[in-house]
């Protein structure tokens, strides 16, 4: 019932709320951009899940670039000496021209 002030309460009809939580765990798509080890103190291997790299560009979390370069192959190092520790964004593009992320934490 809602009552508005004095008045007769407005009579309205019963609800009922489900609310589904999943529980399930996300499967890692085969494509996806990986980084090892990560965390990392010296240098990372990318990977695409095995296609082949074109550019890569890391990012601080301020979307500043703070390296990039060409890649041609379905793998490459990047020294990370020099950066100061904390968390970086890795942005690839592959062959095929899709662009992926991940997240990297330098320590």
């Amino acid at each position: 019932n809602i009552y508005f002030d004095f008045n007769e309460p407005i009579i309205t009809e019963p609800s009922v709320l489900v609310a589904e939580f999943s529980t399930g765990v996300d499967m890692q798509n085969e494509n996806a951009l990986r980084i090892f080890p990560n965390p990392a103190h010296d240098q990372v291997l990318l990977t695409a899940g095995g296609e082949r790299l074109l550019r890569w560009s890391l990012f601080a979390t301020d979307a500043r670039l703070v390296r990039s370069g060409n890649v041609n192959g379905d793998q490459h190092p990047i020294a990370l000496d020099g950066l100061a520790p904390g968390t970086y964004v890795i942005q690839a593009e592959v062959h095929t021209g899709t662009v992926l992320r991940a997240v990297l934490i330098k320590q």
